[in-house]
């Protein structure tokens, strides 16, 4: 059995056991997640490779952090 079914197959079991609601919230904070962490991956290669940048560039870097 390939790992992409039976992740989704654990996937069914879980989703069947909860309320839409509480899906439509995990969805919503997973994205998110995803989201936050690509800003930063994103900042952080912008400082990497850009040593030109503005201070409002940096400023910015740091409050993600």
């Amino acid at each position: 059995m390939s790992f992409s079914v039976w992740a989704q197959m654990l996937l069914n079991h879980l989703f069947s056991n909860i309320p839409v609601a509480s899906v439509r919230l995990i969805v919503d904070m997973l994205l998110s997640i995803l989201v936050f962490s690509w800003k930063l991956n994103r900042s952080r290669w912008l400082l990497l490779w850009s040593p030109q940048q503005t201070k409002m560039m940096r400023l910015r870097l740091l409050t993600t952090w």
